[in-house]
């Protein structure tokens, strides 16, 4: 997709999403249009700056089994990269559902009964629901806009469909 395509997509993914801000159910675009999904997310940011606190329960490490049992138990300390796929394991286990996730949707954007590209939206960082969800970016295709919501957070593996 060109820059001046991209530009004209974002503008009517934002009309769109601005001209059902004041339906009864809010922002409706986002979950009313054909073919919208939405996922559970936890921006890699939440993890970022967490200091390792023994925390291992229900979490998806890639560490060696002899590894993981000495910094399970305190004799070593994770290195940093480990410390780093521990604060990702962290943040994939709240995107799970949790106090720490966010929602985002990828709605595609129909133009004469023809998609033309899906729009990325993610709700305000504050959790206030007047506060429009913020367009992340327009993608020629599903997989390129959930690609990017991938690099943004991590994501529930399960989506849920919008009706």
């Amino acid at each position: 997709m060109n820059p001046a395509e991209r530009k004209k997509l974002e503008k009517l993914a934002v009309e769109r999403l601005d001209a059902t801000a004041h339906d009864a159910e809010q922002w409706s675009f986002l979950f009313h249009t054909d073919g919208s999904v939405c996922f559970l997310y936890c921006p890699w940011s939440v993890t970022e700056d967490w200091e390792f606190d023994g925390e291992t329960d229900g979490l998806e490490t890639v560490w060696a089994a002899d590894r993981f049992e000495l910094i399970k138990r305190g004799i070593a300390d994770p290195s940093e990269e480990e410390l780093r796929q521990w604060r990702q394991a962290r943040c994939r286990k709240l995107a799970a559902g949790s106090d720490w996730c966010w929602i985002a949707w990828i709605v595609p954007l129909w133009v004469k009964l023809k998609v033309v590209g899906h729009a990325l939206f993610g709700e305000s960082s504050d959790g206030n629901p007047d506060e429009a969800p913020a367009l992340i970016g327009v993608f020629a295709s599903f997989d390129e806009a959930k690609a990017a919501l991938s690099a943004e957070g991590a994501i529930d593996g399960e989506q849920v469909s919008n009706p």
